[in-house]
């Protein structure tokens, strides 16, 4: 299998199909705040959920999976150097400078997004 790499725009939208990317294998690389960006990098992303067959819910830790989990400034994201891109922030957050400009640097280098 193929592993993908992918840059998500946002944390709190993108942080659930990040950690379901690094379930399978691929590598995810959130963009988002600075506190929330040396938390993802130091702790890892923790989701609970249900699961079809087992009572109660399902921890997941990025730190426990196969994929690789990471977090990075808008400033800090190569573009180039994914396969993916996902648009998972808040609108409002579109309008920071930073933003604008990682979504114009992606234009250039023509990745796929989805949102």
């Amino acid at each position: 299998m193929k592993n993908y790499n992918v840059l998500i725009f946002g944390a709190s939208y993108g942080s659930l199909l990040a950690t379901k990317l690094v379930l399978a294998g691929h590598d995810a690389t959130m963009v988002c705040l600075p506190h929330e960006v040396e938390a993802f990098n130091t702790k890892g992303a923790i989701i609970r959920t249900p699961v079809r067959g087992h009572g109660g819910l399902v921890e997941l830790n990025t730190k426990n999976l196969s994929g690789k989990l990471s977090a990075c400034s808008p400033k800090e994201a190569q573009p180039s150097d994914f396969d993916l891109v996902v648009l998972a922030m808040q609108e409002p957050q579109y309008g920071s400078p930073e933003v604008r400009d990682l979504l114009e640097r992606v234009a250039v280098v023509k990745r796929p997004c989805m949102s």
